[in-house]
């Protein structure tokens, strides 16, 4: 049996899953006899960051592209044309922020239930509908109303996205890793402004304002990525054949063990939160563990 040292312990006293009371068994792909050199490591990481990563990216991509839609239609005429002033807009962002944050704590919690890799998809495409649904909006209330459903949909695809890195990369590996995903934001914002200095000229065309020409080409695109990402995100590294956009699965069997066991030796309490992220697929298992609080 493979020993884990936790990092917290002061004593670095080696344990085993079974000195807390856990069955590794219950987690796909971990070998816990399994040996591996670092060479063979570093070439599942690097598949890891050019297959799965990308499309983490792409999701933050999107989410920050429509998160900063708002802005550039408020900028096209919104207010004006819908009929209320700034102190309606203000209200909406402050409400937009409050009910973020708390849809922030629910979406660990959805994640843990039904697996990132399903929620992420799910919480895409309800955004981009809401998204489209701004192409809609007639008068203040619908504003707020609007304004309230995105900001439910959108708010726990960042700590969802945080849980499923967790799974695959290990801690010290983690830091690059989000650097890229904040980093990704500032794109979306740039790029989102230039589709905006575009479609905010289509005012009037089928007798629609700019600004709704720019939440239906989000919308739209948003909905479309929604199922790429429904295709393409697996369960974990043990699981990359999963999915229509897999194409037979980027990791072979010995390169999917390695994907999981180095992440679960790279930290103990992993063995429970990947048991639940499997569990939440089978709906068969049930973990009664000790490893303390996820």
């Amino acid at each position: 049996m493979s020993q884990i040292i936790i990092n917290a312990d002061k004593d670095k006293v080696p344990v085993t899953p079974e000195d807390v009371g856990f069955d590794p068994t219950r987690v796909e792909g971990y070998d816990p006899s399994l040996e591996y050199t670092e060479e063979e490591e570093a070439r599942v990481r690097r598949l890891i960051d050019t297959r799965f990563m990308p499309w983490i990216l792409f999701s933050t991509f999107i989410l920050n592209m429509d998160r900063t839609n708002i802005y550039n239609a408020v900028s096209g005429g919104l207010p004006k044309n819908l009929g209320f002033g700034y102190n309606t807009y203000n209200n909406g962002t402050s409400m937009y922020s409050v009910l973020f944050a708390i849809a922030a704590f629910l979406g660990p919690i959805l994640a843990k239930r039904y697996s990132p890799h399903r929620v992420i998809p799910a919480m895409v495409f309800a955004w981009g509908l809401v998204t489209l649904g701004h192409a809609f909006i007639q008068n203040e209330t619908d504003y707020y109303i609007i304004r309230a459903l995105i900001a439910i949909t959108e708010g726990g695809v960042i700590p969802t996205t945080l849980v499923f890195l967790g799974s695959w990369y290990r801690k010290n590996e983690l830091a690059t890793r989000l650097s890229w995903f904040w980093g990704v934001q500032s794109l979306a914002s740039a790029v989102s402004g230039l589709m905006a200095s575009g479609l905010l000229q289509m005012e009037g065309i089928a007798g629609l304002n700019g600004w709704r020409w720019l939440f239906i080409v989000d919308g739209i695109i948003t909905i479309l990525a929604s199922f790429a990402f429904w295709g393409a995100l697996p369960r974990s590294p043990f699981h990359t054949k999963e999915g229509f956009l897999s194409f037979g699965g980027w990791l072979n069997e010995r390169q999917s063990h390695i994907g999981v066991t180095r992440v679960v030796r790279d930290d103990l309490l992993k063995l429970r939160i990947i048991s639940r992220l499997d569990g939440a697929i089978s709906g068969k298992r049930l973990l009664t563990t000790k490893c303390g609080a996820t």
